[in-house]
């Protein structure tokens, strides 16, 4: 889990930075100035005398909107990596403790045959029969793939869904609302991914104060993902009861 703790700290941290640059941003009249290396390195140096000069550039309206629009595109990214990276390093201890099909409880073994039959549906049979070694703990890790259910679809229900199936809960603090903010997050980065809706209408009612209460509330709601998910692993609650 070290791992999946490490790419959402990262993850939370890019956005962290470019709420604060969203922040900024907002006043009616923004400029930003570029320094002597930024204007050179964009090929806009003004020089007076000789010399180069900071220049400085006008943020408009709708640029600020379409800036907006792309927290929604951050936050899912932040969303389903983490929920993915969780539900792997279920799985990954559980071969790495060579578990068994037989050993774990009933939620995750209906869930196990579930993966096996998309699996076999997806793969060649001869080629999984010649990759198995033990079929009662193989098919328990080899069969699990969360990009089969994971495009672009992931919100707090599928999540629940996800975690009830490995047989635990998703236990945040009130401030979280119980993840509340996936949906929004994921039906708005949808819209932009599909071209439903363009990245100024998704952004002209934005107000950075209200996108970053959204960030924190959906960062506490994914860390306690990850806080469940790790005490599910050591009081080994995957195991039958």
């Amino acid at each position: 889990m070290d791992d999946t703790k490490s790419v959402f700290d990262a993850r939370c941290i890019e956005i962290k930075h470019y709420m604060d640059f969203i922040k900024c941003i907002e006043p009616e009249k923004t400029f930003i100035d570029l320094s002597e290396a930024d204007v050179i390195e964009c090929g806009q140096e003004d020089e007076v005398d000789g010399q180069v000069v900071t220049s400085r550039i006008s943020i408009g309206n709708e640029t600020k909107k379409i800036l907006k629009a792309n927290v929604y595109l951050l936050l899912y990214n932040l969303v389903e990596s983490t929920v993915r990276n969780t539900l792997q390093a279920i799985y990954d201890h559980l071969e790495t403790k060579g578990i068994s099909f037989h050993d774990v409880r009933d939620e995750l073994q209906l869930e196990v045959l579930k993966n096996l039959k998309r699996y076999i549906q997806n793969k060649d049979v001869v080629n999984f029969n010649q990759q198995i070694t033990d079929i009662s703990k193989d098919i328990v890790y080899m069969t699990f793939n969360p990009s089969d259910r994971f495009n672009g679809n992931v919100d707090a229900r599928l999540v629940r869904e996800k975690v009830e199936k490995m047989g635990f809960s998703v236990v945040a603090e009130a401030f979280a609302r119980d993840g509340v903010d996936l949906l929004s997050i994921k039906s708005q980065r949808n819209s932009l991914a599909h071209g439903e809706l363009s990245f100024c209408d998704c952004g002209k009612d934005l107000v950075a104060s209200d996108l970053d209460d959204m960030f924190e509330r959906t960062r506490a709601y994914l860390a306690a993902l990850i806080q469940c998910s790790e005490s599910y692993i050591a009081q080994e609650l995957y195991k039958k009861q």
